[in-house]
């Protein structure tokens, strides 16, 4: 990133639900959980049945059109994950986790489409603390987000590396970036500048990765891309 981007630290800057919307949202995260995740999995169970059915001269078109049910079904469950893991998530089941097995669990959770390379640079043996569960979410979000600018196709790049008591995983994208009017609100429960979203990701992505030890901070500028960042001190 430029030294000139504009930075964001999501854990002092963005404020938090007040009472009567957290209340909103546990309701409709609990109406939202008992009423989608059932037809959710059907549907998803549905579409790999008909991947295993389909042979190899079936047209490479219906296969395509099958991935995109599957990638749009991954984003509404995502929406449902958020909005119940921002008020209700479970404690951490922190673990030594490999960072490398969890970033591959998070690019697979985002359903990335195929115009979107991503690129990693981690260690072997970067290792981390964390419940890689709720890590590869919180990655699985910042990936999405960053999908969601690169509407033409585009490159993310995740990098880990550790030194000076502590561990770094920054997810970067290629995409147009923010202006400081928008970073200074990114990660604000339910601020959003793309249609469909729920505008939560990043504060849960932000209280996933604070219930990991961690913090978040956010460094973008207009024509720079953006670059989110996980810091977790190491014990």
């Amino acid at each position: 990133m430029n030294p000139t981007a504009g930075k964001s630290n999501g854990d002092e800057q963005s404020p938090r639900l007040r009472p009567d919307e957290l209340a909103g949202v546990g309701r409709l995260a609990s109406r939202l959980s008992g009423e989608l995740r059932q037809p959710l999995a059907v549907m998803r169970n549905a579409v790999y049945f008909l991947n295993i059915q389909l042979d190899t001269n079936t047209a490479e078109k219906v296969r395509r059109h099958l991935g995109i049910l599957l990638r749009e079904i991954r984003t509404i469950t995502g929406m449902v994950d958020n909005l119940a893991g921002l008020t209700t998530a479970a404690p951490p089941d922190r673990s030594l986790s490999d960072v490398e097995v969890v970033v591959a669990a998070a690019v697979d959770r985002a359903g990335l489409l195929d115009d979107i390379r991503v690129e990693t640079a981690i260690p072997p043996s970067a290792s981390l603390f964390c419940d890689p569960v709720q890590l590869s979410l919180a990655l699985a979000n910042v990936l999405t987000n960053s999908a969601q600018v690169l509407s033409d196709g585009g490159t993310v790049r995740v990098v880990c590396r550790a030194g000076n008591g502590e561990t770094v995983i920054e997810v970067t994208d290629d995409g147009p970036g923010m202006s400081p009017e928008v970073l200074a609100r990114a990660g604000e429960p339910l601020f959003t500048t793309s249609t469909g979203r729920t505008g939560l990701g990043l504060p849960t992505t932000r209280a996933l990765v604070g219930a990991n030890g961690g913090t978040l901070e956010i460094e973008s500028a207009p024509g720079q891309g953006t670059t989110v960042r996980f810091r977790f001190r190491r014990h």
